[in-house]
């Protein structure tokens, strides 16, 4: 649903969450940064409007990957290095195909950010 009839109205909140994203990518508004992009999330999969999913994902942006970024001290309250300007690149392609329409675009994109944040966060794990 999100990907072929996302309301305007949801649609410009996701903007403005993003924009909000951008302006807040130093460093030291790292727990800010998280916050709206777990409301950056929640906004796309809460479009779903699907009550298991939005329940599922709800309770596991609860756990992860917030509380597990607080569970190392060299990411509890610095970003993951790198990972700014990756997500927001990564954001603006989710965005871009939903603005279109773009459900295939959309669903491939969401896929790549969650691979690449994994990616990053095993890499941080294992260091």
């Amino acid at each position: 649903f999100a990907a072929t009839q996302l309301p305007p109205k949801e649609l410009a909140e996701l903007k403005q969450v993003q924009a909000e994203i951008e302006k807040n990518s130093a460093p030291e508004a790292v727990l800010k940064s998280r916050e709206l992009n777990r409301r950056f999330h929640a906004l796309i999969f809460t479009a779903s409007r699907c009550p298991y999913l939005i329940r599922t994902l709800g309770m596991l942006w609860a756990a992860f990957p917030t509380m597990l970024l607080g569970n190392y001290p060299r990411t509890a309250s610095q970003p993951l290095l790198g990972r700014d300007d990756v997500d927001l690149q990564e954001h603006d392609a989710i965005i871009e195909a939903l603005e279109r329409g773009d459900a295939p675009s959309a669903q491939n994109a969401m896929k790549e950010h969650i691979e690449s944040v994994l990616r990053e966060m095993i890499g941080m794990i294992n260091k």
